[in-house]
């Protein structure tokens, strides 16, 4: 009947039959624990970063998504992981993962988890539909989450281009944007490596693969071995491209699906320019008034390489254009293609103008043309 349950993963602890605790006081009250732990006591635990986390821990993650659910004796799944299933799943699982990805295992300790204290039985421990696993985190230099964002300030912002402005467009005519909700916006547009960890995600459907991004093509940054995606070398951390307009709303979708707190998605134009105009005069580009300033290169750098606008957003108007969530419709010409915003390494000084509007077909891909997103937070609380 508890409302909340707490696992405490001491991973490499192990089995101690003497005692429950490490130090455990006399008149300690044992009563409503179940105790796993992750191996024996005389055994070892074992950790791989491909999991990002130790061999028990990515177990029971896997196993409180649902795979621990075990048919009953009418061959019927519920919904709800039970104390016995979690156990005999990871039991399963752990020399399954360690086999295959700790070299030498098969020579070392086996890592077998062991029930040493059920004072609870075969209760159901949650119903798994409403398990929210953490993130993934990253692991490179700028130690960060797995897709970092900036809070954009709550106001208006008057988007549009100065009559001035050499180049400007009659769609670019100076209006007042609001935001009134809670929203943040990708300090980076997104890499590689990201794209790569939903792509070899279990539970991507390959079905759509061409139709999201093209890894056949030489200018593709990612490649594909059998059944698994990685970025070609140096390629890691440098923005996604190729991908289309629908490989990029995949994208967040998985990543809402992955976080409980977040849903995800392509920022509007108008959120977009909001973003790179806050807080400072106007300005022609999102980080300088000068192209020349720019370090124009004809190739993607890593993320965060140029300057960034006042709110610490990164490569607004350079590195890659980005796809946004809108429709455009030029005034006086039929309806375009999905608005994309942001200058890239192959765009002239009028083009990478922060009020530069134009449009590209949904299933286009090209190599100078990824995207970033934004986030606001979820209206079920049950996770948080």
């Amino acid at each position: 009947c508890a409302k909340k349950i707490f696992f405490i993963d001491a991973c490499k602890s192990g089995n101690n039959n003497d005692k429950i605790f490490p130090s455990q006081p006399d008149d300690f009250d044992k009563t409503g624990y179940t105790m796993i732990s992750s191996s024996g006591f005389d055994a070892s635990s074992y950790w791989h970063n491909k999991w990002k986390n130790g061999a028990f821990t990515e177990a029971l993650l896997e196993g409180f998504k649902g795979k621990a659910n075990r048919k009953d004796i009418n061959g019927e799944l519920d919904d709800v992981i039970t104390i016995n299933e979690i156990l005999k799943y990871i039991q399963k699982k752990i020399p399954e993962i360690c086999n295959k990805d700790v070299v030498g295992y098969a020579q070392k300790e086996q890592q077998i988890p062991e029930i040493y204290l059920n004072e609870l039985g075969d209760i159901p421990i949650f119903k798994y539909d409403k398990f929210c696993a953490p993130l993934i985190r990253s692991n490179d230099e700028f130690d960060k989450d797995f897709y970092e964002t900036i809070e954009i300030p709550q106001g208006k912002v008057t988007i549009g281009s100065i009559e001035k402005e050499k180049g400007d467009n009659k769609d670019e005519e100076r209006r007042v944007v609001r935001i009134s909700e809670k929203i943040a916006i990708g300090k980076y547009e997104v890499t590689n490596k990201a794209y790569c960890e939903f792509l070899n995600d279990e539970t991507t459907n390959l079905n759509n693969l061409k139709k999201w991004i093209d890894v056949n093509c030489p200018s593709c940054t990612i490649e594909r071995k059998g059944e698994e995606f990685s970025p070609k070398a140096s390629q890691a951390d440098k923005p996604v491209v190729m991908v289309s307009w629908y490989g990029a709303v995949e994208f967040a979708k998985w990543l809402s699906k992955k976080d409980c707190i977040y849903n995800y998605d392509l920022p509007t134009a108008d959120q977009w320019e909001y973003a790179a105009r806050y807080g400072v005069p106007y300005e022609t580009y999102v980080s300088t008034s000068r192209f020349k300033d720019f370090n124009q290169v004809n190739k993607t750098l890593l993320v965060g390489s140029y300057k960034p606008s006042k709110l610490d957003i990164h490569d607004m108007t350079t590195n890659v254009s980005e796809w946004c969530k809108n429709w455009y419709k030029e005034k006086g010409k039929p309806q375009g293609g999905k608005e994309v915003r942001g200058g890239s390494f192959m765009f002239s000084a009028r083009r990478s103008r922060t009020a530069k509007r134009h449009a590209i077909y949904p299933y286009m891909k090209k190599d100078d043309l990824g995207f970033r997103l934004v986030r606001t937070p979820k209206k079920d609380k049950d996770c948080e």
